[in-house]
């Protein structure tokens, strides 16, 4: 692979990444099973963004596993605005499609898993989600979006996305408490104080969700994320968590 080509920011592995280490398959390889019929001139101008989405619509199951785990390097790469506005969203909308039509495979009412190359998928979509907010690309009172697609990977049946999910969750619900926390800016002030009146509300429902859910996989995720949760309120809606969980379990 040539310098330049290995310089595209969709092409360079994500290091960070504990999936898996040394097993990432070749980025030039994957690549050209998927976009053959482009040129290389091509290939080097295609915006980041583009390319990443353009290898997660392959048929080719290795290219998408390739894609995904580089998206942080791609988020890292286009700017925390268009993380933001377009690449969370379409990862959100990619999620629930598949949630979708696994339902509709199964009559299932949660988000059961598909082929082992969807659920490397999820694993590693779960893993990178958590990773952009820690990093500080998107900062804990821009991440309330990035919450309702990991409670939707948090649902799934195979339990290593579940445990990964989890994890992502909990690393990113306390980066969400930004009470007292000073911002640059008028417009990231008020994304500061949206997030302070909203996180708990949205947590508690979260939680709600969770341990009402249909499935015991949804059910057992929410135990896991409770503790996290309950730092967000006082002792009385503490305990009304607590109820909730329990009676969710019950």
């Amino acid at each position: 692979m040539s310098s330049a080509l290995s310089s595209h920011p969709t092409l360079t592995p994500n290091l960070n990444t504990t999936l898996r280490p040394n097993s990432t398959p070749s980025p030039s390889i994957a690549l050209a099973r998927s976009l053959a019929n482009l040129n290389y001139d091509t290939l080097l101008s295609i915006d980041p963004l583009k390319l990443f989405l353009a290898q997660l619509d392959t048929d080719n199951a290795e290219t998408r596993v390739d894609a995904m785990r580089r998206c942080f390097v791609v988020a890292n790469a286009i700017g925390r605005d268009a993380t933001l506005n377009q690449l969370i969203p379409f990862l959100a909308n990619h999620v629930n499609k598949r949630g979708e039509l696994a339902a509709e495979k199964s009559n299932a009412a949660a988000v059961p898993t598909g082929s082992e190359e969807d659920d490397e998928i999820l694993l590693i979509l779960a893993e990178q989600l958590g990773q952009m907010v820690i990093s500080g690309l998107v900062p804990g009172y821009r991440a309330l979006t990035i919450l309702p697609i990991l409670e939707k990977l948090a649902g799934v049946e195979e339990t290593v996305v579940r445990d990964k999910a989890v994890e992502s969750m909990n690393s990113v619900i306390p980066l969400l408490m930004v009470e007292g926390q000073s911002v640059k800016g008028k417009e990231e002030e008020e994304a500061r104080q949206i997030c302070v009146r909203s996180a708990p509300g949205l947590l508690l429902a979260l939680v709600k969700r969770m341990a009402g859910a249909d499935w015991f996989t949804a059910k057992i995720s929410s135990c896991a994320v409770l503790p996290c949760v309950y730092q967000f309120f006082n002792g009385l809606k503490g305990t009304a968590l607590v109820s909730t969980s329990e009676n969710g379990m019950g």
